[in-house]
C-alpha cells in the first residue's frame, strides 16, 4: 500500500480530498488483509463449535455403555472364579463327611464294621471337630461353618436327614437305610449364588 503524507500548507478542500483517498487507501488495505486470513483459515481450519458438541455428545453415550460392559464381564470373571471355588470347599467338606461312619452305633473302627442300626438324626454330645458319623453334620443346618478359600470367607452349612428307597430326594419323618446329604456353601452377601452338593450315603 502507497501512503501519501498530507501537506499542512494545502488548503481546507486538499486536505479533505487527501483524507479521504488516504481513509479509502486504509479500508481496501484492510479488506485485502481480512479476505487474506479468511482464505488461510478456509485452508487450515480447526473444529466448529458443531463438531466439538456433537464429539462429546459421542463420548458422553459411548463411555457409560463401555464402563457398564467392562464392569459388567469383571462381575462374570469374579462370579466364576467364587463359584469354582465354593464348588471346591462343598467337595472337601462332603468328602469329609463321606470318610465318617454311616451311624454312630456302627464301631468306631476305621472301618465302620459291626451291626448298625439307624439312630435320631444330629450329634450325639460331639463337639464339631469330633464328629464321627455322617448325621453328626447335620449340626451345620443350624450353626454353620466359615472356610477361608483364597482369601474369601465362605459359609458352608449342611443338612443330613433319612430318605427312602423309592424316593431318595425328599426326606422323611422315620429312618431308613438311606441318608440324604446336603452340602451349601455361599460366599460374602455381595455374590447372589450358592453351590450345593447332594449326595446319597447307604447302610450297606
Amino acid at each position: 500500500m502507497k501512503v501519501r503524507s498530507l501537506d499542512p500548507s494545502a488548503g481546507s478542500e486538499q486536505r479533505f480530498r487527501d483524507f479521504g483517498e488516504l481513509n479509502r487507501a486504509v479500508r481496501s488495505y484492510l479488506k485485502k488483509l481480512v479476505t487474506g486470513y479468511c482464505l488461510l483459515s478456509a485452508n487450515k481450519r480447526g473444529f466448529t463449535l458443531i463438531e466439538i458438541v456433537m464429539v462429546i455428545i459421542v463420548v458422553a453415550i459411548a463411555v457409560p455403555a463401555l464402563l457398564i460392559l467392562l464392569g459388567q464381564g469383571a462381575k462374570l470373571g469374579v462370579d466364576a472364579e467364587l463359584r469354582v471355588t465354593a464348588t471346591n470347599v462343598a467337595q472337601a467338606v462332603l468328602e469329609e463327611i463321606r470318610a465318617k461312619c454311616w451311624d454312630e452305633t456302627a464301631a468306631t473302627a476305621p472301618s465302620c464294621s459291626g451291626a448298625v442300626s439307624p439312630s435320631a438324626i444330629g450329634p450325639d454330645g460331639e463337639a464339631r471337630e469330633d464328629f464321627d458319623d455322617v448325621d453328626d453334620y447335620n449340626f451345620l443346618n443350624a450353626t454353620p461353618d466359615i472356610v477361608t478359600a483364597n482369601g474369601v470367607n465362605f459359609t458352608v452349612s449342611a443338612s443330613v436327614c433319612y430318605v427312602d428307597s423309592a424316593d431318595l430326594t425328599t426326606c422323611i419323618g422315620g429312618t431308613s437305610n438311606y441318608k440324604k446329604i446336603a452340602i451349601t456353601v455361599t460366599a460374602p452377601a455381595n455374590w447372589d449364588s450358592n453351590v450345593q452338593l447332594v449326595t446319597v450315603v447307604s447302610n450297606y
